[in-house]
């Protein structure tokens, strides 16, 4: 407060203590939810606004149950993302270890903003690696990139993320990996 001439309410709550933004923009997941379906286990967005809209509670213990609540709503603009490489894990006796990476060959112009880009691309040889030792890869994740260009935000520097992929075995999520590998990928809709 300092030295005020006149008295005023404190600002902020004392409960969300330290008031500081986040150090990063991307959120760290700690954990990812076990699914059958191959797929991507999570997918990259910008806020765009916020919006409003009159809902009918169902919560039976609610004492507004069965009648119609105000209820705000995030707007998430969700342009695709570039998968830039493939991750394969393997298991030790100390966790998870990098097993190899294979890099797309054709990458976003806007990543090396991000980090630098591996000078010699070996797709095919490490993605032919990583088919020779199926047996001891416990994970496969994917390495995305944000196009923040098409979402229609001023910001031109896209956000790198690190994606599990979910299936029944290490088998079709390679082949599931390798078709996406180097393409964009939409939002899945249910």
């Amino acid at each position: 407060m300092g030295h005020r001439r006149k008295h005023a309410p404190r600002r902020g709550s004392l409960a969300f203590r330290p008031r500081a933004r986040a150090k990063r923009m991307v959120a760290r997941v700690r954990y990812w939810p076990e699914v059958e379906e191959t797929k991507l286990l999570g997918f990259a967005g910008y806020k765009a606004g916020m919006t409003y809209a009159f809902v009918v509670e169902d919560n039976k213990a609610s004492p507004n149950y069965g009648k119609e609540v105000f209820c705000p709503i995030t707007v998430i603009d969700t342009p695709p993302l570039w998968i830039c490489a493939v991750r394969a894990y393997e298991q030790t006796p100390y966790g998870l270890r990098t097993f190899t990476e294979a890099w797309a060959e054709n990458l976003p112009k806007d990543l090396d903003r991000v980090l630098t880009l591996p000078k010699n691309i070996l797709t095919t040889e490490n993605l032919k690696k990583i088919e020779e030792n199926l047996d001891k890869i416990a994970d496969l994740r994917v390495i995305a990139c944000t196009i923040p260009r098409e979402a229609g935000i001023s910001k031109k520097k896209p956000d790198v993320l690190e994606i599990p992929v979910g299936g029944k075995d290490i088998k079709e999520k390679f082949e599931y990996v390798k078709s996406i590998l180097g393409k964009r990928v939409h939002v899945y809709r249910s």
